[in-house]
């Protein structure tokens, strides 16, 4: 996300583990196949957790229209943030892609940062 300078971020791939870092969500879409791309990060640290970083801490800074890049088996894709939305921790809706055609990315971390009492949720379309 070169707006937020998170460059080289490695994400774990079919975890729920956000103690590993960032994970993508199981059963979720791979970069740049139809669907929604579903990636979920702390927004900070944790004493529960030896994370040497929160990688979503910045998140809230992005805005629409910003790009959001992904690199997975050598290939590399480019998203652009169209909604940014905080919804309640049980709001599973946002898993879903907006519609069965587009190929989209979700990142997904708490606010207020350390909190979890709600998530902010940027949504990006493939370009």
């Amino acid at each position: 996300v070169p707006k937020l300078k998170l460059d080289q971020a490695e994400v774990k791939v079919d975890s729920n583990d956000l103690a590993k870092g960032l994970v993508h969500l199981p059963g979720s879409a791979l970069p740049g196949e139809r669907g929604n791309t579903f990636i979920s990060g702390h927004s900070a640290l944790s004493r529960l957790f030896n994370l040497k970083s929160a990688s979503f801490e910045n998140l809230t800074d992005l805005k629409k229209g910003d790009v959001i890049m992904l690199e997975a088996n050598g290939a590399k894709f480019r998203y652009q943030v169209t909604q940014l939305k905080v919804v309640d921790p049980i709001d599973t809706s946002v898993v879903n892609p907006p519609d069965i055609q587009g190929r989209y990315l979700t990142l997904m971390t708490c606010v207020p940062p350390g909190l979890n009492f709600k998530r902010l949720v940027v949504l990006g379309k493939m370009l």
